[in-house]
């Protein structure tokens, strides 16, 4: 019934891995959010949302202006999800298909309000 993952339910699940760690073999802190690659660096990181998100800022406007052939009203909403999937696709193995750090910023914020501590920032 529950789509969403829910604390009250999940935490047993979290705290049979012993401390919350955030990467690593036992880490817990990614059913929250997404965290990069071990081997990514910050640079290939940072550039990878930036592509990211200006495909899919530049693939929103192209879908919904007027002004642009741009698929009928009924359309648009699967233009749309098959934008964000192609991008996803595409560069989500790098940072976990965040596709941009406005997406990413709410979680981390609740995994380290939640007990993960700074480390989800870094």
């Amino acid at each position: 019934m529950m789509s969403l993952p829910n604390p009250f339910f999940s935490s047993d699940a979290v705290t049979s891995f012993g401390a919350k760690e955030v990467t690593g073999e036992n880490g817990t802190a990614g059913i929250w959010a997404t965290y990069p690659q071990d081997f990514l660096s910050i640079g290939s990181g940072f550039l990878d949302q930036v592509v990211g998100t200006g495909l899919l800022l530049l693939g929103v406007f192209a879908i919904v202006d007027a002004n642009n052939w741009s698929p009928g009203n009924g359309a648009k909403p699967m233009a749309l999800g098959a934008l964000v999937f192609a991008i996803g696709v595409s560069f989500g193995f790098n940072c976990g298909y965040a596709i941009n750090p406005a997406r990413d910023f709410a979680p981390r914020v609740f995994t380290a309000i939640a007990g993960w501590g700074k480390e989800v920032f870094t």
